[in-house]
C-alpha cells in the first residue's frame, strides 16, 4: 500500500471520527437534558446511561486513535521530507494527548461525560484531517535529486 492511500485512509478515519463525535455528543447531551427534565425517578437511571455511553465512546475512540497513531507513525517513517516528518510528529503528539484525555474520561465516566470533552475530539478530528489533507496534496513526496554539478558546468564561462 502506498503512502497516498494510507493518507486517504487517515483522512476518511478523521472524518468518520468527526461524525461519530458530533453524534455521540448530541446523544449524551440529550440524556443530560432528559435527566434534568423533571422526573426524579429517572435521575439515577439517566446518569448511569450517560456513564455507560461515555465509557462506550471511550472504547470506540481507542480504536480510532490507534489507527490514526499508526498512520502518523507510518508517515513519519516513510516521509523523506523533514517538514512532513515534523508534521507527522505533531500528529503523534496530538494523538498521544487526546489518548491520555480519553483514558481519563474512561476512568471517571460519571464525572467527565462525553458532551464535556467531545469538543477536544472535534478539534483533534479537524486538525488530523488538515494534516492528512496536507499529506495527500503534497505532490513530491520524494525529494528531487540535485544536479548541481551540471548547473555549475553550464554557468561556467570558458
Amino acid at each position: 500500500m502506498n503512502i497516498k492511500s494510507l493518507n486517504i485512509i487517515g483522512l476518511i478515519t478523521s472524518i468518520v471520527l468527526l461524525g461519530l463525535t458530533y453524534y455521540y455528543m448530541g446523544e449524551v447531551d440529550y440524556l443530560r437534558w432528559w435527566n434534568n427534565g423533571g422526573d426524579s425517578r429517572l435521575i439515577n437511571s439517566s446518569s448511569d446511561k450517560i456513564g455507560d455511553l461515555t465509557f462506550k465512546i471511550g472504547i470506540y475512540s481507542i480504536l480510532f486513535f490507534s489507527v490514526l497513531a499508526y498512520l502518523f507513525f507510518k508517515n513519519k517513517t516513510l516521509m523523506p521530507l523533514k517538514t512532513l516528518s515534523r508534521l507527522s510528529t505533531v500528529g503523534l503528539v496530538l494523538t498521544s494527548l487526546i489518548f491520555i484525555y480519553n483514558i481519563i474520561m474512561m476512568l471517571t465516566p460519571a464525572h467527565i461525560s462525553f458532551d464535556e470533552v467531545g469538543y477536544a475530539w472535534l478539534l483533534y478530528g479537524v486538525l488530523s484531517s488538515i494534516i492528512f489533507i496536507i499529506f495527500i496534496l503534497q505532490k513530491n513526496l520524494i525529494p528531487m535529486t540535485s544536479k548541481s554539478d551540471d548547473i555549475i558546468d553550464d554557468l561556467e564561462f570558458e
